[in-house]
């Protein structure tokens, strides 16, 4: 479950209990808004914190300049959308 997104990470909740490592990737594809187009993004986990017997995910996003703008994009219509 998503539970925050920014231009830089994003924090989610999981049942399930990935390792801390340096070397592990997360992939994520961002549709958010139907009307705009999806993105590909690639991140790490940065730290990790237990509620009951779920797990809550920081994860750090590895984004580029147009990238981020799209991401922005798509957050602010998502927001916009869903008052």
């Amino acid at each position: 479950m998503l539970l925050n997104v920014s231009s830089h990470g994003l924090k989610l909740r999981s049942d399930y209990l990935f390792p801390l490592s340096d070397d592990l990737q997360v992939h994520f594809l961002f549709d958010l808004v139907p009307t705009l187009q999806p993105i590909e993004l690639m991140g790490h986990v940065r730290h990790r914190g237990q509620t009951g017997s779920l797990y809550d995910y920081g994860i750090m996003l590895d984004v580029k300049a147009d990238e981020t703008q799209q991401l922005v994009t798509m957050i602010k219509t998502y927001a916009r959308e869903n008052k």
